[in-house]
């Protein structure tokens, strides 16, 4: 016969799992409003197992439609895990988010970014547009900075600053890694008009530092590089910035 302590940890399970499959969704939207400065919607609908979330959105980027189903599993060792869906914002695609006691992960993720949509930042001085595309296996955050990184990266950005220089521009593309605590992101890209390497670093206080390098072959794009301050030397022009996100 099963002990007493097997029966109670048991019962808890299937108690927490009514409760959970039962619960409304709205308590998971007041708990989000309460814990997450800047996140708003619409309208919930569904439980708090599993349902969806309309005119979403955090910090002025639109999420759209957010479909979400939570794991069961996780919340047994004191952890959220969430499959995410997001449709008709400024990111679109699915993945994988995990919330616990000083840290947050993301994984499993496949999604698509309208850049003008998600940051109001410059880069280089100029507005950051196009798209960019991220396929996400496993990024770890915690109060110390950078656990674990692993993501690849494609995007145009570089295309529309390019055309207004006279130039066609290229995509850049390349990988999210640790550095220590601190989150580079790692870019190359080459076309007919030459060549550029951007690194994007992310320290766990939230500075940034941005190191770019490029070989252009086009006397245009090397003058309007040069007016947006990257210094000569050699073939090559380079560029320096810090700040804070």
């Amino acid at each position: 016969m099963p002990s007493r302590k097997i029966l109670v940890f048991v019962s808890g399970i299937f108690l927490l799992s009514a409760l959970v499959i039962g619960a409304p969704a709205s308590l998971l939207g007041r708990m989000l409003e309460k814990n997450i400065a800047n996140f708003s919607y619409g309208h919930v609908s569904g439980s708090l197992w599993q349902g969806q979330f309309t005119h979403a959105g955090y910090d002025g980027v639109s999420l759209g439609r957010v479909d979400y189903r939570l794991k069961f599993l996780p919340l047994l060792t004191g952890k959220a895990e969430f499959d995410l869906e997001l449709n008709g914002g400024a990111l679109t695609g699915n993945i994988s988010i995990g919330i616990g006691k000083n840290y947050i992960a993301a994984s499993n993720g496949d999604l698509r970014a309208r850049l003008e949509g998600i940051t109001n930042n410059t880069a280089f001085g100029l507005p950051v547009r196009g798209i960019a595309n991220v396929n996400l296996e496993l990024l770890h955050l915690n109060g110390e900075g950078c656990q674990q990184a692993d993501f690849s990266l494609w995007t145009d950005f570089l295309t529309l600053p390019a055309k207004q220089f006279g130039g066609q521009g290229f995509p850049m593309e390349g990988q999210g890694q640790c550095e220590g605590a601190d989150l580079n992101l790692a870019l190359a890209g080459n076309g007919a008009e030459g060549n550029a390497q951007l690194s994007f670093l992310i320290r766990p206080d939230m500075g940034y530092k941005i190191t770019a390098s490029a070989a252009p072959s086009n006397p245009d794009i090397i003058e309007a590089l040069a007016f947006l301050g990257f210094e000569k030397k050699g073939e090559q022009l380079n560029y320096v910035a810090d700040g804070v996100l």
